[in-house]
């Protein structure tokens, strides 16, 4: 807070701890590659705020910044209020990827993070990625040391890569590449200028 700045992941959960403490309601929202705020405004109405640039956005703005699909918003995939239990799978998944990148290791931390989600939670797609990234870099270690050595281990691992894979696609569920994503962040502070 004293330096004023943040990113889409640590603003929106301070924002939410200090509503939910003052007595307010607000919501964790995603959409590709990002998470904001859904505020219950005073006519009683979701507002959905945007912290990375301190604007109000409309749902219609979401979707074209960051090309969500019909399917992904049916599915509750994106755009979507997340409830109390799905605000802590997401911390869990959180710990998991910090773990990752902390100790940069795909080892089974991060899995059981997942795991942990997936068991109450089996659709929610931040675990789902989070166990299809660490399968993906299991099967790439495997294949690294081993070869095309085919094991109940190998065989498993690519299983379980290929249902998270196709579990997410049911879904709808997409990824912005970097450069799509850093050319929807331009065009977001371009529309904001405006």
């Amino acid at each position: 807070m004293d330096t004023h700045t943040g990113q889409c992941a640590s603003l929106p959960l301070y924002y939410k701890i200090l509503c939910d403490e003052l007595g307010g309601q607000s919501c964790l929202a995603f959409a590709p590659k990002h998470v904001y705020v859904k505020h219950i405004g005073e006519d009683g109405k979701w507002v959905n705020i945007e912290l990375t640039n301190g604007h109000f956005v409309r749902d219609e703005w979401m979707i074209q910044t960051h090309g969500i699909s019909t399917e992904a918003i049916r599915n509750g995939v994106f755009l979507t209020a997340l409830s109390d239990k799905e605000t802590v799978a997401f911390m869990i998944t959180q710990l998991g990827k910090a773990y990752q990148q902390k100790y940069n290791s795909w080892d089974y931390f991060p899995l059981r993070c997942a795991e942990e989600v997936l068991k109450v939670l089996p659709n929610f797609c931040d675990a789902l990625v989070l166990k299809f990234c660490v399968h993906q870099q299991l099967g790439f270690d495997y294949l690294n040391k081993y070869g095309q050595v085919r094991t109940h281990y190998s065989d498993y691992n690519y299983s379980e890569f290929q249902r998270m894979m196709n579990t997410l696609d049911s879904l709808g569920y997409s990824q912005q590449t970097d450069e799509e994503y850093r050319q929807s962040v331009e065009k977001a502070l371009k529309d904001i200028e405006n």
